[in-house]
């Protein structure tokens, strides 16, 4: 079951909350009424994702970013909580590994390589990588990189991820794959080129000697292998494997558990679709309305278009899942295949 966000600002002005976040906030002069109103504003700016988060959850996962001395805001980057299986998934950001690395003394810089881009690794006893990058620096992603400097240790190197490494990385991730699925928000959908960044930098942080670069790459870890995981007030790390969601959005069937109706007493959803003039097309079967839904996703190449189109018949599509599953799902899977998901 999700929260909402009356319930996060009751919990974040309880007064054993405001101590246990004052506590570990402490050692990085990041005051507790900042921090607060920063995850504030972020879910108030975006208050849908709390239906796919339980409280719990949402709170441990707003204590593992405070134990690791960030913040979770928008305005900053440097982490967020993602939706996974009914719980919240703490995230380190891209700029949030480049904070924590800082505070070690190193500095952690990841660069694209784009279409253009002059380019070539060293190994040997002088590794490196030399890169200039095209005048308009506006070519195709090819691929990326990191690089750790420090006064005190050897520069370090991450080797060179192409471009299908980094898609590769991406799509191994079950996280961002029930997230695809379901139309949700995930950092790799709505920050790709961010995700990008950071990949290499999760890859040459194991290399960097900082518990608290290891504590962000294994909370990552976690979530790309499917579970739910974070950080107690002490720093440890606590880990659940939930049960899966359904890889298709939610059905919505409009009747309670204790009416418990049959299939032939409940009443049946309008075959329509709803297109952007207004119209409705109306179908006799759930077959002909699968036919005449993709056909019409399939003469769309606009994504936000087609996104608008999901929200509005996205109830309808629900109804029909309740007991025609297989054609709501050729309908999602249609979305899908245009990368509305």
């Amino acid at each position: 079951m999700g929260t909402n966000l009356v319930a996060i600002k009751d919990e974040m002005h309880s007064t054993a909350r405001v101590q246990a976040f004052r506590d570990v906030l402490a050692p990085y002069k990041l005051p507790i009424e900042a921090w607060r109103a920063g995850l504030v504003a972020t879910y108030e700016q975006d208050p849908g994702v709390l239906n796919y988060m339980d409280l719990t959850s949402t709170m441990n996962g707003a204590m593992t970013i405070a134990v690791l001395g960030l913040r979770i805001d928008k305005a900053t980057g440097q982490s967020c909580l993602v939706p996974f299986a009914g719980k919240a998934q703490p995230i380190i950001m891209v700029q949030g590994y480049t904070v924590i690395a800082a505070r070690g003394g190193y500095t952690l810089q990841g660069t694209l390589i784009r279409e253009g881009d002059k380019y070539a690794e060293r190994a040997g006893s002088d590794p490196g990588i030399d890169h200039t990058p095209a005048a308009d620096k506006k070519g195709k992603v090819i691929g990326a990189y990191a690089v750790a400097r420090s006064k005190q240790m050897p520069t370090l190197f991450s080797p060179i991820m192409t471009i299908d490494q980094l898609l590769a990385a991406r799509d191994s991730s079950k996280g961002y794959q029930q997230a695809k699925a379901k139309g949700r928000s995930h950092p790799w959908i709505t920050n790709l080129e961010a995700m990008m960044i950071k990949t290499p930098k999760r890859l040459l942080a194991k290399d960097i000697p900082n518990d608290q670069l290891r504590q962000s790459n294994w909370l990552e870890t976690m979530h790309d292998m499917g579970k739910v995981s974070w950080l107690n007030q002490e720093g440890h790390g606590q880990v659940i494997e939930p049960e899966p969601e359904p890889l298709y959005p939610e059905r919505q069937p409009n009747v309670t558990d204790a009416e418990d109706l049959t299939a032939a007493a409940r009443p049946k959803p309008a075959l329509v679709w709803k297109v952007p003039d207004g119209r409705e097309l109306s179908a006799k079967t759930a077959a002909e309305w699968a036919a005449l839904v993709t056909k019409g996703i399939a003469g769309q190449d606009d994504v936000e278009k087609l996104k608008a189109a999901l929200d509005r018949n996205r109830a309808a599509i629900n109804a029909i899942m309740v007991d025609e599953p297989e054609h709501a799902r050729t309908v999602f899977k249609a979305f899908n295949d245009k990368g509305v998901f």
